[in-house]
């Protein structure tokens, strides 16, 4: 094989990525590398692929030496900055999605995870105002919207936030994790009998979400349901024992 070869490999590869075959799709990436050792494009994906099975250092590797050779990959680019905020290096990924949308000002999903960023940085009117723009590029950004309700329930605006969580389970009936966190927006407007059956039906989805199985747990107990607070709390601990809640 010669390197002309290279980009059917690499395509290949992100085939089985989007499979989910991620160990055939680094081998993939990896022979097309073989074959040409300066492809960014295969690079780059290769990273996503560490990426998405977790290994942060070689997927950082990957995107700094893609962009060594090609800086205006602003999709490997917004995908380094993923990768630092998943380290907890939020300043590292703050950079790198603005760097993004300075070479893209439309790009829905770089604006959404620096929303997302700023978020977990606690700066919620920053990150409001990124969700919000996304969203005005991509009104059906489920998980835009979706994050936007828990930015929306960190500042206490719970009317908004079940706005969004239903907005957000209309486009995408089966997303756990909206579920649970519009269950835990009801409790704290003390509608529990709504804040169980979200609650429940997350669980349905994700029996082992520990968080969700603790907080149903919680509101078994505050309807004075005692033995299944029990059960919920005991399977939470079953599940992650170093969580006090």
């Amino acid at each position: 094989l010669d390197d002309k070869y290279a980009w059917a490999i690499a395509s290949r590869g992100l085939t089985y990525r989007l499979m989910g075959k991620y160990d055939e799709a680094l081998a993939d990436f990896t022979r097309a590398l073989e074959l040409d050792d300066k492809y960014a494009w295969a690079i780059a994906n290769r990273g996503v692929t560490y990426q998405l099975l977790g290994k942060y250092d070689e997927a950082l590797i990957d995107f700094n030496r893609a962009l060594e050779l090609d800086d205006k990959l602003d999709w490997a680019i917004a995908n380094r900055g993923l990768t630092y905020r998943l380290l907890g290096k939020y300043d590292e990924a703050l950079a790198d999605f603005t760097r993004a949308l300075e070479l893209d000002d439309k790009y829905a999903w770089a604006i959404a995870n620096r929303g997302e960023t700023y978020r977990l940085m606690s700066r919620y009117d920053e990150a409001l105002a990124d969700f919000t723009r996304a969203l005005e590029l991509d009104d059906k950004y489920a998980w835009a919207i979706a994050n936007r309700g828990v930015t929306y329930q960190l500042l206490g605006k719970y009317d908004e936030a079940l706005a969004d969580f239903t907005r957000a389970l209309e486009l995408d009936d089966k997303d756990a994790w909206a579920i649970a966190h519009r269950g835990e927006t009801y409790w704290v407007l003390s509608k529990y009998e709504e804040a169980l059956a979200d609650f429940t039906r997350a669980l349905e989805l994700d029996d082992k979400d520990a968080w969700a199985i603790a907080h149903r747990g919680e509101t078994y107990w505050v309807l004075s349901k005692y033995e299944e607070a029990l059960a919920d709390f005991t399977r939470a601990l079953e599940l992650d024992d170093k969580d006090a809640w």
